[in-house]
């Protein structure tokens, strides 16, 4: 084990571990660096202990959200790329040109797993005989002998 990393297991770790597992998304990677526990120790944790497992479910759940917020910021609100100062002809600033970025892709990811039904692609292949015809098949078994003869 890794020096500086805890291994005895308190509540305050616990719930320091849990807000940082919302914080991070559901990494349990970082979460276990940000508060200095192994990851084998809060699997175990997770493993025998069910109040425990279901917290760590619901820190999960609301760490997606946070993804799913900052994807959606991403998307439709847009991030700030670039702040530009303007200034008038002397020179003196009078205000800020601001450029914002969207992501189409990330808007995509929303549709898609919003409304599946509407939004995802579907592929449906079908294998044909010649004219259209279903593809008949003769399947032959073959059983070698194996010398051992008739055990009946």
């Amino acid at each position: 084990m890794s020096e500086g990393v805890w291994t005895e297991w308190t509540l305050a770790k616990e719930n320091k571990f849990l807000k940082s597992l919302v914080r991070t998304g559901g990494n349990v990677s970082a979460a276990c660096r940000a508060v200095r526990l192994a990851r084998s120790t809060v699997y175990n944790r997770k493993d025998n202990d069910p109040d425990f497992s279901a917290k760590w479910s619901e820190a999960i759940q609301e760490g997606t959200e946070r993804l799913e917020a900052a994807a959606y910021e991403r998307a439709v609100v847009g991030v700030v790329k670039r702040r530009k100062p303007i200034f008038d002809e002397n020179g003196v600033k009078i205000g800020v040109e601001i450029t914002r970025e969207w992501s189409d892709s990330l808007a995509a990811l929303l549709l898609k797993a919003r409304n599946p039904a509407k939004y995802r692609e579907t592929i449906r292949q079908e294998l044909t005989g010649p004219d259209g015809k279903p593809i008949e098949s003769n399947v032959r078994i073959f059983i070698p002998d194996n010398g051992r003869g008739d055990r009946t």
